[in-house]
């Protein structure tokens, strides 16, 4: 379970404080899938990059089961970064050079399973995204957009994380890819047993989600 409580962040910019994620309270079930909707501006990467740890709260708390992320340090830090949350982006990160097979083992390599491991692991989560036979040898140049996206979220679920941070993950999509990612992001989250919460602008995001959510101004809203 995912518990966010009195989420706060505050930059200060020539010299006057912007409330970029205001006093921000939600609880997500394992399995869900979560959009959070808003327009440029709203605060919706500060909040992404809080729930992944990569920026601290000025205020509040993000429980991931019974652990505050907001106060690990160090190898702590990283080693959730690493084997808790996987993330997904709008313009899929994957490594050029490597081969779709390649990019979903390397997070396993980084955590130190077995090179048997994962391989098995990494051919089982693109075969469940779609992707089999020759695909999984070819590098992300030679894989449609839709294509490159299934092998980041196979990548986000290699270590078995409990959170999938999704950014815009049909930002780059046409509308009918867009429809089969969110379907496969919302199967995956149920059959994986990991909670996504996925920031939009995307409607289908919305319209496929468990829960939605609205940001304006840092602050968030049920809708």
């Amino acid at each position: 379970m995912i518990t966010v409580q009195k989420l706060s962040k505050t930059f200060v910019s020539a010299g006057s404080k912007v409330h970029a994620v205001r006093d921000v309270n939600f609880q997500v079930e394992p399995g869900q899938l979560v959009a959070i909707v808003g327009k440029s501006g709203s605060g919706k990467s500060t909040l992404l990059a809080l729930l992944g740890a990569l920026d601290a709260p000025t205020d509040g708390s993000v429980l991931v089961g019974d652990a505050d992320v907001t106060k690990f340090h160090g190898r702590k830090l990283l080693g959730y970064r690493r084997d808790t949350i996987g993330f997904v982006f709008q313009n899929y990160n994957l490594v050029p050079n490597l081969s779709a097979l390649e990019n979903v083992m390397l997070p396993m390599e980084f955590a130190g399973k077995p090179a048997k491991e994962r391989h098995r692991r990494a051919t089982h989560l693109l075969n469940q995204v779609g992707l089999t036979g020759d695909k999984l040898k070819r590098t992300p140049g030679r894989l449609s957009g839709g294509e490159q996206q299934r092998v980041a979220i196979a990548r986000a679920l290699a270590n078995q994380p409990k959170l999938i941070l999704a950014d815009e993950p049909t930002g780059n999509l046409d509308t009918a890819t867009s429809q089969h990612i969110v379907e496969l992001l919302h199967d995956l989250a149920r059959s994986e047993q990991t909670t996504v919460i996925a920031v939009t602008h995307d409607p289908a995001v919305a319209k496929h989600a468990d829960v939605t959510y609205s940001l304006h101004d840092g602050r968030l809203t049920r809708e």
